[in-house]
């Protein structure tokens, strides 16, 4: 399935939109107040006439300051994943378009270039023979000429999400990516946003099917979120050599499944009960719950549960 980048950066910065501000425009952002309220805003820009075509921004933003210290301000922030050759110019001319439509001067252009590995020039300038006449520069994040290891300790979860794409020697990958889940899972304390964004991190790994299966050999120490780390298994499991097999390997509800996808979900939760994580009790009510969210059949999981107490009773 072809990845739609735009939609998976606008998800982010609408879902994040303070620390995406801090990261991918870090030096305006340190201006702004504890207090400033991030709203979004309209994307269309109108039209020249009714029924004619507009522009289409990416994820605008307007900053208000709720103490009046300041006039509100406007972040014009556009990805752009398929480099054009012309996107200065497009950026320049949506920022004096929202500039006209909002009747302000306080507008800060922002582009992110995810595949880029190099800088690019972010100034234009329009000049003849005896002066330049109008000149325009913007915020321009390069996600391929970052260094991941600056960001290993960051606090921000936008930094964590968006590590796959930064510079890092491919020898050490898996430790990257594996840092990267792990660090986002420690930051992002709502589950369903876990559950969310794990998926823009395995997205943008350039893996292949070994470097899927050693992630997933050490998946166990991942997810500082012991309680989650069956989803983040089922991240994992869904990429690389167990992605797109045939239906029909396993019965009920998880027809379609691999009955090794279900399998290695069951060895993690007994594991981490091996290992102390889970007690007993969160053991068993993990593996029942694979049966209710149809990720492995009753068959299975009744065996090992009956294997769980049988250790834990030659234990006592």
């Amino acid at each position: 399935m072809t990845i739609d980048h735009d939609r998976n950066f606008k998800n982010v910065i609408l879902e994040y939109m303070r620390p995406s501000l801090e990261f991918f425009a870090a030096e305006e952002a340190a201006k702004l107040p504890p207090d400033a309220r991030i709203l979004p805003i309209r994307q269309e820009q109108l039209q020249k006439r009714l029924g004619g075509s507009f522009k289409i921004l990416d994820t605008p933003l307007k900053v208000e300051f709720p103490d009046g210290s300041s006039e509100a301000i406007f972040f014009v922030i556009e990805e752009d994943s398929r480099p054009r050759g012309d996107w200065l110019i497009n950026l320049a001319t949506y920022c004096l378009e929202l500039a006209r439509l909002y009747k302000t001067r306080r507008v800060v252009p922002v582009v992110i270039h995810p595949f880029r590995k190099k800088p690019v020039t972010a100034k234009l300038a329009l000049s003849g023979q005896c002066g330049s006449y109008l000149e325009f520069h913007c915020v321009c994040c390069t996600l391929g000429s970052m260094e991941a290891a600056a960001f290993a300790g960051s606090n921000n979860p936008v930094a964590q999400l968006c590590m796959p794409l930064m510079k890092y020697d491919l020898s050490n990958k898996v430790d990257v990516i594996g840092h990267s889940l792990a660090r986002y899972c420690k930051l992002e304390k709502d589950s369903t946003k876990r559950s969310k964004y794990l998926q823009f991190i395995t997205d943008y790994a350039p893996f292949d099917d070994q470097d899927w299966d050693d992630l997933r050999e050490k998946n166990i120490d991942l997810d500082p979120w012991k309680e989650d780390t069956v989803s983040l298994t089922e991240v994992l499991m869904n990429k690389g050599r167990d992605k797109g097999l045939v239906e029909g390997r396993v019965e009920g509800r998880v027809e379609g499944r691999v009955e090794g996808l279900a399998q290695g979900a069951v060895r993690t939760i007994q594991n981490l009960h091996r290992d102390g994580v889970l007690t007993l009790q969160q053991a068993q009510a993990s593996l029942r719950a694979l049966v209710k969210n149809g990720e492995a059949t009753k068959t299975l999981v009744d065996s090992a549960l009956k294997t769980l107490e049988f250790k834990n009773s030659k234990k006592k």
